[in-house]
């Protein structure tokens, strides 16, 4: 059996565990499941590809890339090396396309992959609130979209006609040797390969890049079935690095994408606070910088009023006026003992419900499982929060335990990070309810927490 009819045949068996197969030189590749969801995929080589990753984005240099790699040998997460040394939302969106790469790299390999049954699936990189089955359906689009650029095929790239239209894919013209090779495309890209091929197709469709001696295959002209590369596409296994990458500085208007968006989306980059036109090209122009207009202020003169004007910026930054003068003190008020516990009791209520609703749907038990999943695979700006932090039965959190892991954090950022931390929580929460009880029942949980936004103060 093919690993990918193995993956969904687990998948409809309700399957926790893992399924591992080799894909390339000895390397391997696992999928982690959770009572049929998918929630990891990991290779051997995943911190090698993410400090290339790293350097070919422009992340890093050439120099503290090599100096990365040499970390990782002697450590065991590779968030070790990476979280503290790169903003940590870098981090995250690299670990969101690895795990789709290694599921395409899982979904390419011949032989046999073997499962292993697991009570817990304690691995590093946890993505959740995908739905696994729509998730290989894109994945799938996407493969026979480029499959006539797949091994043993082997294509060689020159220049077209027709000039890029992001920002990414000036980046990919760059990458283009004299020789004109896919494995020095892929090798130099900043994003994973099977991204990289998804854009190689729409340049090529759009005339921005050729095959050469041949004609480019037009987009949709592709076979149904990708059973038969037998080779891996990922980059050489060597860590070479491509020097820096140049800066865009205007990449004029952007034109819709040639290849239909669903090919695209399993690799979709939802960061959309970013940079300009949502391509994450960085900029500086002065519309986008954040101002206070002081103008219409009225200032108050010495001895006339004692009262501070308030002003709402995120979570209630103050205005204080004194003297004539009007000064800003950006910082959310101190957050006490009863205001935590308050926000963190909000929470459990809605996690009790949640927990209600699963267990009625799935069994006892499912519920406290989902809710701990939930804290576990908090991510890395909101994890020290949930320090061995366990869901109870009713799937309620150790409030105790959540209030001394906060009181460890500065004081000024305590009831930001919370706000946020509660919040990240519910929302993926009431994902998981969509996909997981029916609609009746996921009306009925809406009921019983409603209106717990303002009781949690958001």
């Amino acid at each position: 059996m093919r690993p990918a009819d193995d993956l969904r045949r687990h998948m409809e068996m309700g399957s926790t565990g893992s399924l591992t197969v080799d894909h390339a030189e000895g390397a391997s590749v696992s999928v982690y499941l959770m009572q049929g969801e998918i929630l990891a995929a990991e290779a051997a080589d995943d911190g090698t590809q993410l400090v290339r990753r790293l350097v070919n984005g422009g992340f890093v240099t050439v120099e503290f890339g090599q100096s990365l790699l040499a970390r990782l040998a002697n450590v065991i997460q590779v968030g070790d090396v990476l979280f503290g040394t790169v903003p940590d939302d870098v981090v995250m969106d690299l670990y969101g396309r690895r795990f789709r790469q290694n599921l395409v790299d899982f979904l390419l390999a011949d032989g046999v992959s073997e499962f292993t049954p697991k009570e817990d699936i304690l691995v590093e990189n946890v993505q959740v609130g995908h739905d696994s089955y729509e998730l290989l359906e894109q994945l799938d689009e996407t493969l026979a979209t480029v499959q006539h650029l797949l091994p043993p095929a082997g294509p060689r790239f020159g220049l077209g006609e027709e000039p890029p239209i992001n920002a990414l894919q000036v980046k990919l013209l760059e990458c283009i040797d004299d020789d004109g090779s896919l494995d020095a495309v892929l090798a130099s890209s900043p994003r994973e390969p099977a991204e990289t091929l998804a854009e190689l197709v729409t340049l090529l469709s759009q005339g921005s890049i050729r095959i050469q001696g041949a004609e480019a295959q037009p987009v949709g002209e592709v076979s149904e079935s990708y059973e038969e590369p037998t080779s891996d596409h990922d980059e050489p296994s060597d860590p070479m690095f491509m020097a820096e990458p140049v800066v865009v500085d205007d990449m004029g208007m952007l034109d819709e994408p040639l290849v239909d968006d669903t090919v695209m989306t399993a690799f979709a980059d939802n960061d959309h606070n970013r940079g300009g036109r949502g391509e994450g090209i960085f900029t500086v122009s002065r519309e986008l910088l954040d101002t206070v207009d002081l103008s219409g202020v009225e200032l108050i003169g010495a001895g006339e009023s004692d009262d501070e004007m308030l002003l709402e910026m995120e979570d209630g930054d103050d205005i204080e006026a004194a003297g004539g003068a009007v000064s800003l003190r950006f910082g959310s008020p101190p957050l006490t003992n009863e205001d935590a516990i308050t926000k963190l009791e909000v929470t459990n209520e809605v996690l009790r419900q949640l927990c209600l609703a699963l267990d009625d749907e799935h069994g006892s038990g499912s519920g406290q499982a989902a809710v701990q999943l939930l804290v576990e695979s908090s991510s890395t700006q909101f994890a020290s929060l949930f320090v061995k932090v366990d869901a109870a039965r009713d799937g309620a959190m150790d409030t105790q335990r959540v209030l001394r892991n906060i009181l460890t954090r500065p004081e000024t950022e305590r009831r930001r990070l919370l706000n946020r931390a509660m919040r990240d929580l519910v929302e993926r929460g009431f994902t998981l309810a969509v996909e997981r009880v029916s609609e009746q029942r996921f009306e009925l949980l809406l009921e019983r927490i409603a209106g717990y936004q303002g009781r949690l103060g958001l």
